[in-house]
């Protein structure tokens, strides 16, 4: 799954580029959003899973989690592109954890332990290094 999810976005990424200023990134978007919404819709009626939240809140923070990373994050990702190699924006996405990290640290206040402070340290560096471009 992991590797189909990484093809889906490599081609993603290569398409948002390859249609440059012309592209709309709202419409394209929200062309890759609805395919997903359906491919999930898709694959829970097969599956035979119910289309029910476990309650109000659980269905406030799926939107939330719907909403909030499409609109700010893949939105964002989508006109980067226009200045940037989808090879940088793949490497920049790697930092997606160590988001993650720190809003649970400082929203939901779960702790941080030191492997997983390591482990965001030498995930920060390396995307760092890989996104390092001396001027020449």
């Amino acid at each position: 799954m992991a590797l189909l999810g990484a093809a889906g976005m490599a081609g993603y990424f290569l398409t948002a580029r390859r249609l440059g200023d012309t592209l709309d990134i709202w419409v394209f978007s929200g062309i890759a959003t609805g395919f997903g919404a359906m491919a999930l819709w898709i694959t829970a009626f097969v599956q035979g899973i119910p289309f029910e939240a476990a309650s109000n809140d659980a269905l406030i923070y799926l939107a939330l989690a719907a909403l909030i990373p499409q609109l700010i994050g893949h939105t964002s990702l989508t006109w980067v592109l226009r200045f940037k190699r989808p090879t940088i924006v793949g490497i920049a996405t790697v930092g997606e954890p160590i988001g993650a990290t720190i809003i649970g640290w400082l929203w939901l206040d779960l702790g941080v332990d030191g492997t997983t402070a390591i482990g965001c340290l030498v995930t920060m560096t390396a995307v760092g290094v890989a996104l390092y471009e001396p001027s020449r």
